[in-house]
């Protein structure tokens, strides 16, 4: 059985609404209409007792002289007969919100004015806002979508997800994931467990900082600007469009630094692990330190018919030139030399870094169990030295052979998806010019420039071109 109750009231533009929840829902809606409500919802599995009202449970008061309401729970409890409270708030579109929810997510949507959200165990979803919007959240999910104005978002455990914004964005995340997509304005991301993903990225300033994850950031066409990548455990992959001006500067202590740019580029500093690469103005400075893990830089993803090859040559030599023919030479003489020669060939192979975004994770981890694979225990196997060497080199091939299908299949995935997304964008774009043609016809029409007639024409001329 399902509950509901509305409240209605005189709000205005520049209302201020206060909202203390817990276990329960909330839905913020902004609306054109000088007129706010309050809608509550319940799930019952029986009537309510005569006389009893789910409002009881919700308090709302709204202060006239002072455009301010205060919607919050009572201290009386929830029956156990009721569940899934839900609290949805229709206001006028600039009004101000401030709420706080214990086990219970928010969304919010069509507010252009400043909101102020802090979080229990719960998630928040926030679509077509502007002005400044501020959240806090233990235990749960972050995604906004098409917002203009200031972000501040500080996130525990729970990813973080944004597309489509346009303005100064301010992120702070312990545990999980982030992706942001479509973005401009200034970014400053200070993470430390879990993948940071930036694509399509139009930031003229950005400061990326992690601990223990990989950061992958693919720069848009910018005139100028500033940007700093710093990570201690973590692989930087930046993708660098050819036309960038840009001025590089990559450091790194006990990585590697990749370059896959069409530019030279200097080594300096301890052990020249320090790179300058300089295009055209460096009018876009970009700074990158990393402690432990690698750099790589390109000017776009790739995916090509070297994927194998990138592999091998790291991998190949390891296996099939080194690894493989001690085991052929292993005998009960000389087993103690050999064990040493394959522990220390298993220590070299855990360490190789693969150039390939998404793929050096999985070939790191199949590598490491060949590494184990064949992390010999002879005195176990002494009496049969020749039937254990045969399977060890049986196993090395396998685990070969397996990391050739992983790659070939990877990048299938790989093209797959992107000419998925090169389908979806050229649809998104006829899409996009379509509704512009209609608008500018109507528009004509609207100024008399057209007649009706005419306008029909041109209507069903474009529906044609579309078909």
């Amino acid at each position: 059985m399902k509950l509901e109750k509305e409240v209605k009231f005189a709000g205005t533009s520049g209302l201020r609404a206060e909202i203390s929840l817990r276990n329960s829902g909330l839905h913020v809606i902004g609306n054109d209409e000088q007129e706010c409500s309050v809608k509550l919802e319940m799930e019952s599995i029986t009537s309510l007792k005569e006389g009893d009202d789910i409002s009881e449970y919700v308090e709302i008061v709204y202060d006239e002289a002072d455009n301010l309401l205060r919607l919050q729970q009572t201290e009386k409890q929830l029956p156990v007969m009721l569940k899934n409270l839900k609290v949805t708030l229709t206001v006028p579109t600039a009004s101000e919100i401030s709420g706080k929810n214990v086990n219970g997510g928010i969304k919010t949507e069509n507010i252009v004015s400043d909101q102020d959200y802090l979080l229990t165990n719960g998630g928040v979803k926030s679509v077509a806002c502007s002005g400044r919007l501020e959240i806090r959240n233990t235990n749960g999910g972050i995604k906004v979508l098409d917002h203009k104005g200031d972000l501040v978002l500080e996130q525990k455990n729970g990813g973080i997800s944004v597309l489509d914004s346009n303005g100064k964005m301010s992120l702070v995340n312990n545990n999980g994931g982030v992706k942001l997509n479509h973005c401009q304005g200034e970014l400053s991301l200070m993470h430390k467990n879990g993948g940071i993903k930036v694509m399509n990225a139009g930031f003229s300033k950005a400061e990326v900082q992690s601990v223990n994850s990989g950061i992958y950031y693919e720069f848009e066409e910018i005139a100028s600007g500033e940007f700093k990548f710093i990570n201690s455990h973590g692989k930087i992959s930046l993708i660098i469009p050819k036309e960038l001006e840009y001025n590089i500067r990559a450091r790194t202590r006990r990585g590697k630094v990749m370059i896959g740019l069409d530019k030279s580029y200097e080594q300096s500093g301890d052990g020249e692990k320090e790179f300058t690469l300089l295009n055209g103005s460096g009018s876009v400075n970009i700074d990158v330190e990393s402690q432990t893990g690698s750099i790589l830089l390109m000017d776009e993803l790739h995916v090509d018919a070297d994927v194998e090859g990138k592999m091998s040559r790291k991998v190949e030599i390891l296996l099939k030139e080194k690894i493989i023919p001690a085991l052929e030479t292993l005998t009960a003489e000389n087993a103690p030399k050999i064990q040493k020669q394959i522990n220390k060939m298993g220590e070299k192979l855990s360490k190789i870094n693969i150039d390939i975004p998404e793929i050096e994770g999985r070939i790191k981890e199949v590598l490491n169990n060949i590494s184990e694979t064949i992390n010999l225990t002879l005195e176990e196997n002494s009496e049969d030295i020749e039937k254990y060497k045969d399977v060890a080199i049986n196993k090395v091939n396998k685990t070969m052979e397996n990391i050739s299908d992983f790659v070939a299949k990877k990048k299938n995935d790989v093209e797959s998806e992107l000419s998925k997304q090169a389908g979806n964008l050229k649809k998104d774009k006829a899409e996009e010019v379509m509704e512009r043609s209609k608008l500018k016809i109507l528009e004509l029409l609207e100024q008399g420039k057209i007649t009706p007639q005419e306008a029909e024409k041109l209507l069903q001329a474009l529906s044609g071109s579309k078909e």
